[in-house]
């Protein structure tokens, strides 16, 4: 008998609570089968802590301290200037240790993935993302071509402005549906090559509707807006047709292969207080500024449609030329930039980076900023001590409850080699209400209404379903880590399991 092949269907942000009152509803019927027949692992994920770590962490079975990426703009170490962060060849993905072992791999869009020339099998990057990390490749190169004639070009790839308007989002609600239905044709044709051993296959459309639709859905929104039909329901039909594509890809899949079908993590109300961070900051006087400046808030833009894919083709050449060139020479690009103009570094202790959920707080730390001034050790768990204090002591005005669920140390949260790249404080909002306000008895109340595009943002919960040779049998409840895909990967496959991995495999559902 020939060897299991592993069949993996990623569902980008496809939230749990959702799936599971519309599958209670009646819906989703291929999902509702596999939740009252299969395993099912509720994940925990270093999303939890710093939102973009929970992709590179998977594919490189590291935490997030071990591979040092957690944002598309990262602040460069030893300096005040903030690099695009590019997926990295630093640390080997899970696909390739496979590879190494004579196991072919299909891999298709896993995020902040690039492509990789000795791949041994078949790789797309970024055919139809959530966001970019890389630009849109495959391996071979030639497999692009077998695409667009045999399946066609998939609208998500060129998809750079969801927009903020009814029509815009009407328009986005039809590219996601085409987009599901190519993306299940492409993982339905790597299933029938029988040449490959795995198919890793990702689907980000549950992601980009959850961000962009969640107003609509969502009746309590202060943003709610009463739409078409379509777009009410625009967010059910995300999952709708991605039922169906699980469906159309797993009618492929022999009971004698391995079949997981997971999301990394889900999607709430996009509620958070990081407008507001900077001026806690300046209240407290841990950051101070000769002029006022601050991280841009992802509000509204007045911009044209024009303009905005303008500014996106822009952006996109720039980040196509920085690309091709060596760290090195990035790193001398980027030494003397500063991309916080007005700071008084000379006072100031802390300082907030960018940032699309969590808040991200950094200190002026001496030794590691060009300009720091707060020194390691007692001095800096000083300032720590006083700026988690501070956000404990929030209040949301709306709710009279705390309006912070949580202060994460981040080092102490992710040791490594690269913690020194990350914030050293996350902050994570709660998402019981919006927060136009926060007060506390030192503080008094600050106040600021923004609305964010993007009305929906991530809930830091996954989940994991398995059926199988190698998996128990049954419906059941289980409790893992988004870091124990990959060495359950390598360990279907009989691949040994790297010393530097951060998790074993999944030995919850594991036979």
């Amino acid at each position: 008998m020939a060897p299991a092949r592993t069949i993996v269907i990623g569902l980008d942000s496809f939230d749990l609570r959702l799936a599971e009152q519309w599958t209670a509803a009646g819906e989703l019927p291929c999902l509702k089968h596999l939740l009252t027949t299969c395993p099912t692992v509720v994940l925990s994920t270093p999303s939890r802590v710093l939102q973009g770590t929970v992709w590179p962490s998977l594919l490189t079975g590291l935490s997030p301290g071990r591979h040092g990426s957690y944002f598309q703009s990262q602040l460069r170490n030893g300096t005040y200037a903030l690099m695009d962060k590019f997926a990295d060849r630093r640390v080997k993905r899970f696909y390739q240790h496979l590879g190494d072992r004579g196991v072919r791999c299909g891999i298709v869009d896993i995020p902040t993935d690039r492509p990789l020339r000795s791949m041994r099998g078949v790789q797309v990057v970024e055919w139809s993302p959530e966001f970019t990390y890389w630009h849109y490749a495959t391996v071979p190169s030639s497999f692009a071509r077998q695409i667009r004639s045999e399946i066609g070009e998939n609208p998500m790839t060129t998809h750079w402005d969801s927009g903020d308007s009814q029509e815009s989002h009407r328009k986005l609600c039809i590219s996601l549906e085409t987009s599901a239905r190519m993306k299940a044709q492409l993982g339905s044709y790597l299933i029938g090559q029988t040449d490959l051993d795995l198919v890793f296959c990702v689907f980000g459309e549950a992601h980009k509707a959850g961000h962009w639709l969640w107003k609509y859905h969502d009746e309590t929104h202060p943003d709610h807006e009463l739409a078409p039909t379509g777009l009410k329901d625009g967010l059910r039909n995300s999952y709708r047709q991605l039922d169906r594509a699980v469906s159309q890809m797993i009618e492929g899949v022999s009971f004698e292969d391995n079949l997981i079908i997971f999301s990394d993590h889900g999607m709430q109300a996009a509620y958070r207080g990081d407008h507001l961070v900077d001026s806690i900051l300046d209240k407290t006087g841990m950051r101070i500024c000769d002029a006022p400046q601050s991280v841009p808030p992802p509000v509204s833009s007045t911009a044209t449609p024009a303009q905005r894919q303008a500014r996106q083709m822009f952006r996109n050449g720039k980040l196509a030329i920085k690309r091709r060139l060596p760290e090195r020479a990035l790193a001398a690009l980027d030494r003397n930039k500063n991309a916080f103009p007005g700071m008084d570094w000379s006072r100031t202790r802390a300082f907030s980076l960018p940032t699309d959920r969590n808040s991200h707080i950094r200190v002026n730390l001496r030794g590691r900023e060009p300009q720091g001034i707060v020194d390691p050790g007692r001095a800096y768990e000083v300032v720590l001590d006083e700026l988690e204090g501070v956000f404990r002591s929030l209040i949301n005005p709306l709710t009279g409850h705390e309006a912070v669920e949580e202060v994460f140390r981040v080092r102490r949260e992710f040791p490594g080699e690269y913690a020194d790249d990350f914030p050293d404080l996350a902050i994570l909002w709660s998402a019981e209400a919006p927060i136009d306000a926060v007060s506390s008895p030192s503080l008094g109340e600050i106040r600021q209404r923004i609305r964010e595009q993007r009305s929906g943002n991530h809930r830091a919960e996954g989940f994991l379903l398995a059926r199988g040779p190698a998996f128990k049998q049954g419906a059941g409840r289980y409790q893992g880590d988004i870091l124990q895909i990959a060495p359950t990967l390598l360990h279907l496959h009989g691949v040994p399991i790297p010393e530097h991995y951060a998790m074993s495999p999944l030995e919850v559902i594991l036979k």
